[in-house]
């Protein structure tokens, strides 16, 4: 097999619509793919079942976590498709629901009030302004590191006295507008998109840029941080200030509800003593 049908593979998920950070890491996940193919002498237009395990086998044994993994697995298994559909190969070697491994439970990794505290005090005082104004967008709306990297100064929309953001290429290249709930940061936001007014990029910096930002901010406050945790604690907080669970879903732009459901069942212990004690049977 050459690389042409990994292009032609990658070509038609453009055409399919899919976002550039998608067809990244599915460019990645197959590169990982083939050169473990290549290095076990495997033609990957032959594969059985067996060759397929084995693959699962050695992610496993290379430690590779389980949500990676099955990542990997489903990538591999959309390309063998496509494969089957071009008459390529007969049969998908692949068969998800036999490879598949399991994955711990895990609820989503909210940030509480002194890890917030210290981290963007350490920020405030190391990193650019710009910078820091993308974590403070990311923990007040939810974005994600993508989307906030890539807002556009006229993504920043003021309507009836509020400040809204125009996500145009969130997950699955979904788009959504997201509201800014701090009315600081709104003013800011503001400002920012008119300075930059013209520009490609309203915070002027790549994901892979800001993600470098959390990992030096990770290394030297000791908190284990990572961009995703704003996220989860945006949609913590707006739980907890009783704003719907449906709202909340429209915000973080999340396709199934059972996503959003997640993060009601890690709220703080304190906001379970604040809340008002009923009688279920009256």
């Amino acid at each position: 097999m050459d690389a042409s049908e990994v292009q032609e593979f990658l070509k038609d998920l453009e055409y399919r619509n899919k976002s550039p950070n998608t067809i990244k890491a599915y460019r990645k996940h197959l590169k990982k793919f083939l050169k473990w193919a290549d290095k076990n002498d495997i033609d990957v237009l032959k594969m059985s079942f067996k060759e397929a395990r084995k693959f699962r086998n050695d992610l496993c044994d290379e430690g590779t976590a389980p949500a990676s993994i099955n990542a990997i697995l489903s990538v591999v298994n959309s390309f063998f498709n496509f494969l089957c559909e071009e008459e390529k190969m007969s049969a998908n070697p692949m068969l998800p629901r036999k490879l598949r491994v399991p994955e711990p439970e895990r609820g989503p990794d909210y940030m509480d009030d002194r890890e917030l505290s210290v981290l963007f005090t350490y920020m405030k005082n190391n990193f650019p302004e710009h910078v820091v104004l993308a974590f403070r967008t990311m923990l007040d709306t939810g974005l994600r590191v993508s989307e906030a990297a890539s807002l556009k100064p006229e993504d920043v929309v003021v309507l009836q006295g509020k400040v809204f953001l125009k996500v145009e290429h969130g997950k699955g290249n979904r788009k959504r507008t997201a509201p800014v709930m701090n009315s600081s940061l709104a003013k800011d936001l503001i400002v920012k998109s008119r300075q930059e007014k013209g520009k490609p990029s309203l915070f002027g910096v790549k994901g892979e840029t800001l993600r470098f930002y959390a990992f030096t901010a990770k290394k030297n406050t000791g908190i284990d941080f990572h961009s995703h945790r704003l996220r989860h604690t945006a949609a913590t907080k707006m739980l907890s200030k009783g704003i719907s669970i449906d709202v909340v879903q429209t915000v973080l732009g999340h396709s199934d509800i059972r996503m959003t459901r997640r993060y009601a069942s890690t709220l703080p212990e304190s906001l379970f003593k604040i809340a008002a004690d009923i009688n279920i049977h009256s």
